[in-house]
C-alpha cells in the first residue's frame, strides 16, 4: 500500500540521519542527488507536520480572553482552554522556527550548487538519474485527492458551525 511504502521510506531516511558518512558528504557537491527529501529534510517535514497538527488541535480550544474563542472552546474548562492557548502560541513560535530552518536549508543547498528551489516550486528536479526499478511505480489518484479535500472541507465546516 502507498502509505506503508511512505512510512518505511521515512523510517529508512530517519535512520540514515545518524549515518556518519551522510553527515560528511552533506557539504560535498558530488554526493548522490535524490528524488525525494534527503534524511534531514524528511525529518524536517515530519517535524513541520507534527507542529502544524499541534497548532490546529490547540487552536480549536483556544481563546484570547476578549473576543475570539476556538470552535470547540465550550467543550473544555476555562483553565484547560488557557493552557491550550499557551501551547497554541508556543507551537506557532516553534513553527516559525522550523519554517526558517527549512528556508535556511534551501538557501544552503542552493548556494552549494543544488537546484532544489525549482523542485520545491514546480515539483520536479532537473538532471537527476532515473530511479532504480524497485517495483511498480506509485501514482497518485486525482479522484481520491478531490474526495479527501471535500471530506476535509466538510469536517472543517461542521466543526466551525456546530
Amino acid at each position: 500500500m502507498y502509505v506503508d511504502s511512505q512510512i518505511s521510506h521515512i523510517k529508512s531516511k530517519l535512520f540514515a540521519i545518524l549515518n556518519k558518512r551522510y553527515v560528511e558528504t552533506m557539504f560535498d557537491k558530488s554526493h548522490k542527488t535524490t528524488v525525494r527529501h534527503n534524511p534531514l529534510g524528511a525529518l524536517s517535514v515530519v517535524a513541520l507536520l507534527l507542529v502544524l497538527s499541534v497548532q490546529v488541535g490547540t487552536g480549536l480550544f483556544s481563546n484570547d480572553d476578549i473576543l475570539v474563542e476556538g470552535p470547540l472552546f465550550d467543550l473544555v474548562s476555562k483553565s484547560t482552554s488557557d493552557l491550550l492557548t499557551y501551547y497554541h502560541g508556543l507551537s506557532s513560535n516553534v513553527l516559525y522556527g522550523l519554517i526558517g530552518l527549512h528556508l535556511a536549508a534551501v538557501a544552503f543547498y542552493t548556494f552549494n550548487g543544488h537546484k532544489i528551489l525549482g523542485a520545491m516550486v514546480f515539483g520536479k528536479k532537473e538532471n537527476i538519474p532515473a530511479p532504480e526499478k524497485s517495483g511498480a511505480p506509485v501514482k497518485g489518484n486525482i479522484f481520491v485527492a478531490i474526495v479527501l479535500l471535500g471530506m476535509s472541507a466538510a469536517i472543517a465546516w461542521f466543526i466551525y458551525n456546530f
